[in-house]
C-alpha cells in the first residue's frame, strides 16, 4: 500500500497522471475544435485583479483536498490538466454572494455532496454552460475593504478521477465544491513555457484573431475563457498550455432532424433519448456543421 502511494506520487510529479478525456472535432490553422463528454470536477473560485496572483491558492485548496481533506479522508489521484475558468467582472452583489444566472442550477447539495445523477445520464439538454453552484467567490481583500470596482472571477478545477466519478467525496472545506460539468465544445490554442497573465493575455489574442480569420466566430463565446495547464511547474521543457474559449451549439438540430429523430450507431433514436456520450459520438462523427448541440 505504502509503495503504490509512493508510484503515484512519483508518477503524478511528472505529469503521468489520468487526462481529461476529449475528441478532436476538426484542426484548423492556429487552434482545433474538441468535444469534451460530461465529467464531475472538484473546484474553488476567487475573484481578484490577477489569475496568476491567485493560481497558488486556488491550487492548494484543491490539492488539499484531494490529499485527504475531505469528508472520508481519502487519498484522490491528481489528475490533468489543471483547467481555470476565467469569467467577466462581477458586481459588488454578485461577489458578495449574487450568483450570475447561469449558474443558479445545482448539481450539488448543500454540504457540497454530489448530486446522484451520473455525468453518463445527463439529459441531453445539458449545454455548454458547467451547472453548479459554488460558494462566494473569494477576493484576496475583505468586503469591507473591497473598492466599488467590480473583480474577474476565477474557478480553478481538477477533473474528478474515473475511480470517484459516480460519488466523489464530500468536501470538508466550504470553499470547495463539486461540478457537474455538462459535454463542452471549445476552440483551443496550445502554447509552451510558464504562463502568466501577460502570456494568456497574448495567447487569447491570437486563438481569438484565428477564428475570425476562419470565419467561425458565430456561437462563440469570448465573454468567458478557460487557461488550462498540464505540467508541474518543475518541468523545464515540453510544456504544454492551452486557452480554451467555448464554441455554442445548438440541441434542436442534431443531425439536421429539427428535433426529429436521430441515426446513432445506424440505429433511429428519440432525440431526447440521447446522452452526453451520444451527443459527443455525434459531433466528431458529423462535425457542427451537421451536429449542433444549443
Amino acid at each position: 500500500m505504502v509503495m503504490s502511494a509512493i508510484l503515484k506520487d512519483l508518477r503524478a510529479a511528472f505529469g503521468d497522471v489520468e487526462a481529461a478525456p476529449y475528441s478532436v472535432v476538426v484542426q484548423r490553422g492556429g487552434y482545433e475544435e474538441r468535444v469534451y463528454p460530461a465529467r464531475r470536477w472538484v473546484c474553488t473560485t476567487m475573484a481578484g485583479p490577477s489569475r496568476h496572483d491567485l493560481v497558488t491558492p486556488m491550487f492548494r485548496r484543491l490539492f488539499c483536498y484531494i490529499s485527504g481533506r475531505n469528508d472520508p479522508n481519502v487519498r484522490i489521484d491528481m489528475t490533468t490538466p489543471v483547467v481555470t475558468l476565467v469569467e467577466p467582472k462581477r458586481s459588488e452583489g454578485e461577489k458578495n454572494g449574487e450568483e450570475s444566472e447561469d449558474r443558479k442550477t445545482s448539481h450539488t447539495t448543500s454540504n457540497g455532496t454530489s448530486s446522484p445523477t451520473s455525468p453518463s445520464s445527463s439529459s441531453s439538454t445539458s449545454t455548454s454552460t458547467s451547472t453548479s453552484t459554488s460558494p462566494s467567490p473569494s477576493s484576496p481583500s475583505s468586503p469591507s475593504s473591497s473598492s466599488s470596482s467590480s473583480l474577474p472571477v476565477y474557478t480553478m478545477g481538477f477533473l474528478i478521477p474515473a475511480s470517484h466519478q459516480e460519488t466523489p467525496p464530500p468536501s470538508s472545506d466550504k470553499n470547495i465544491f463539486i461540478e457537474d460539468r455538462p459535454l463542452l465544445v471549445v476552440l483551443c490554442r496550445r502554447f509552451s513555457g510558464y504562463m502568466n497573465d501577460e502570456v494568456v493575455a497574448k495567447e487569447l489574442s491570437a486563438l481569438h484573431q484565428s477564428i475570425i480569420n476562419n470565419g467561425e466566430e458565430e456561437g462563440v463565446d469570448f465573454s468567458r475563457y478557460y487557461v488550462a495547464g498540464y505540467d508541474p511547474p518543475f518541468k523545464l521543457l515540453g510544456r504544454r498550455n492551452e486557452v480554451w474559449v467555448v464554441k455554442k451549439v445548438n440541441e434542436k438540430r442534431l443531425n439536421g432532424c429539427n428535433g426529429s429523430d436521430v441515426s446513432l450507431n445506424g440505429v433511429m433514436v428519440k432525440e431526447e433519448e440521447l446522452g452526453d456520450d451520444d451527443m459527443l459520438h455525434l459531433v466528431t462523427e458529423n462535425g457542427n456543421d451537421e451536429v449542433m448541440l444549443s
